[in-house]
This record gives C-alpha cells, structure tokens and sequence, in this order.
C-alpha cells in the first residue's frame, strides 16, 4: 500500500488516533522509495516509534537493475474529504515469467 512519507508516521504509529486500518499493529512493514535513501530514515523513525520496519536497500532503482518485475500503478483520486493512506489499498494481479507471486498490493 502507498503511503506519502509526509502522513507515514501518523498512519503506522501504534495507537495513534490517525493510525491506517489497512496495516495491522504489529505487523511487519517494508519501506520502498525510489533509491532506499528516504525509506532508510523512515524506516529508522518507525522503529522508534516501536513498529517493526525494514527497508529495500538501493529502491526501485535498484529492483528494476536486478531485473525483477515492476507494475506501474496510479493512485487512484481521492474521493473529497479523503485522507490520504485510510482508503483501501488498491490491489493488481502480477502477470510476468519468473514472478511466483499471484497479487500484489501497491
């Protein structure tokens, strides 16, 4: 699921007011950005904020040089009044040679 760096914390953190239903406490989270700078110190605050985080060393840039497959994908609109990261992640279906996944969730 795709949250902005700019509401991660308030959507991860453990019982937050603001917290996503979509990411269930406790639940381990990967960070991804683009070349695993940003997600590197999100994923250092969240582990301060007592939230199990990881992040993908080297981002997409690296993911896309390793070969690995990549759907592209848009955010769908916010209806009004939406926040972003409380909406339902969207989910596509993987189709490609070598990927042993079914679905994922962007």
């Amino acid at each position: 699921m795709h949250l902005p760096l700019t509401v991660l914390h308030w959507r991860l953190d453990p019982g937050g007011a603001w917290r996503t239903p979509h990411v269930p406490e406790g639940a381990r989270v990967l960070l991804v950005c683009d070349d695993g700078c940003s997600s590197l110190l999100a994923a250092q605050d969240l582990l301060e904020l007592g939230v199990e985080a990881a992040d993908m060393c080297g981002g997409i840039t690296a993911w896309l040089e390793s070969g690995l497959p990549l759907i592209e994908w848009d955010d769908p609109v916010l209806p009004a009044g939406a926040l972003l990261g409380m909406e339902p992640p969207a989910v596509a279906v993987v189709r490609s040679a070598g990927w042993t996944g079914h679905t994922a969730g962007i």
